[in-house]
């Protein structure tokens, strides 16, 4: 599947969770953490019923929304592009430090 094709699904699934959640604050960055933890967890249990042939469907489509959950956080909250100064996963520190 091509990015492009992918950011319109997560496009079409972001303007989904808008409609959803028109009468709701915006959520905060820990907020969006719980929800995709949440997912992930549906995601892992998917898993252990059927071999990935049978599930894969319903994973994928648990990513759509775990994804997505991403972009409407960084919408409303900004990310910081990648660097070293601002990769904890680099440095092991937050902050890059």
């Amino acid at each position: 599947m091509k990015r492009e094709e992918i950011y319109k699904i997560i496009d079409g699934e972001r303007e989904y969770q808008e409609i959803r959640w028109v009468n709701e604050p915006i959520h905060s960055p820990t907020e969006y953490l719980v929800f995709i933890e949440e997912y992930i967890k549906i995601g892992k249990t998917l898993a252990t019923f059927e071999d990935d042939a049978v599930m894969k469907p319903k994973i994928m489509d648990v990513m759509r929304k775990i994804i997505s959950l991403g972009v409407a956080c960084a919408e409303s909250h900004g990310l910081p592009e990648r660097s070293p100064k601002n990769d904890t996963f680099t440095t092991g520190q937050p902050g890059g430090e």
